[in-house]
């Protein structure tokens, strides 16, 4: 017969303090939490957008009416278009892309825990830097999300705003970069045994495609941004000097716009049900379909050069009456 003792004294259920899990969420190097981060810092930035947006139609809802001035308008018009495209659309890819990708591929994390957690701060900062330069004196940058040339120069936009916006989106597309070498590393070097490219789910081929026109495009968009810095900080007379012309003046808006939207049929096709699967019928998983992805691809250079030769027409980003 088998006896039992009951102790004299039981230990104290463990409890977690509210500081700990913060600082552990903070520190993280999970791929699932770091995703997590990534989907609630976009969303927030989606809500701040989504405001910016409401301000604007609230401005254009009645002929004569003047809630902000026309400097605000522009204010609220380029980070609303920051926002929604740069720091909403590209973070909640790379949230999925944390959340799901790993556990497609059979691996226990990302190829570099480390870096992947960097990535996301420095999106992160980039995105408050961005915010934050509505509370500057002369307000945010006012010359649209395009960033054109010589709306974005010195002399038109003086000011802080501008320099806040500039290298917030610097931060954030060097975090992008980031995020992109290690997802390609982790797709290629940490497959599970027996996982084969052509097994892959198409969800993680989109990320792979995806990555790849990251790192083709986003370094020219990062040093466009640089450039465009040094020629407000500094006067290096780059994308404003008198021989520049207008293809060094539309060549950081080139930069800026078609990396995103030549990578957006990816993650569109990305967040498709059938992509998520893990075990996808042969039907989502033919060759057609793997071929898919990458067809935007070719089409990145033309329409980096209609960008180039597409002059701003326009000094005002609000609508004009008819």
């Amino acid at each position: 017969m088998a006896t039992t003792t009951k102790p004299e004294f039981e230990a104290p259920a463990e409890t977690t303090k509210l500081g700990s899990i913060v600082v552990d969420w903070l520190t993280t190097t999970d791929h699932k939490k770091i995703g997590h981060l990534y989907l609630v810092t976009a969303f927030g930035f989606f809500l701040i957008g989504g405001l910016l947006a409401m301000v604007m139609r609230a401005e254009l809802a009645r002929p004569g009416l003047q809630l902000v001035s026309p400097e605000q308008y522009n204010q609220a018009f380029t980070l609303h278009g920051t926002l929604m495209l740069l720091f909403f659309a590209t973070p909640v890819f790379a949230g999925f892309a944390n959340e799901i990708m790993p556990l497609q591929i059979g691996a226990p994390d990302v190829a570099f825990p480390r870096l992947n957690m960097f990535s996301y701060w420095l999106f992160a900062f980039g995105g408050l830097i961005v915010i934050g330069s509505l509370l500057t004196p002369s307000g945010a940058a006012d010359f649209g999300w395009t960033a054109y040339t010589p709306l974005s120069s010195k002399a038109r936009t003086p000011g802080v705003g501008g320099d806040m916006w500039v290298m917030g989106l610097a931060l954030s597309g060097f975090g992008t970069i980031l995020g992109a070498v290690n997802f390609i590393t982790t797709i290629v070097c940490m497959r599970a045994p027996g996982m084969t490219m052509f097994r892959l789910p198409i969800f993680t081929w989109n990320i792979l495609f995806t990555s790849i026109l990251v790192l083709l495009a986003f370094p020219i968009l990062a040093a466009a941004l640089l450039v465009l810095e040094a020629d407000r900080k500094f006067g290096a007379v780059v994308f404003e000097g008198p021989t520049a012309g207008r293809f060094s003046g539309s060549t950081s808006s080139g930069s800026s716009a078609t990396p995103r939207s030549t990578s957006s049929p990816c993650r569109s096709s990305a967040s498709s049900p059938k992509s998520f699967r893990c075990f996808p019928a042969r039907s989502s998983s033919a060759i057609s379909v793997w071929w898919a992805p990458p067809s935007p691809s070719p089409a990145s250079p033309r329409r980096y050069g209609h960008t180039i030769c597409s002059p701003p027409g326009r000094y005002s980003c609000r609508s004009s009456p008819l």
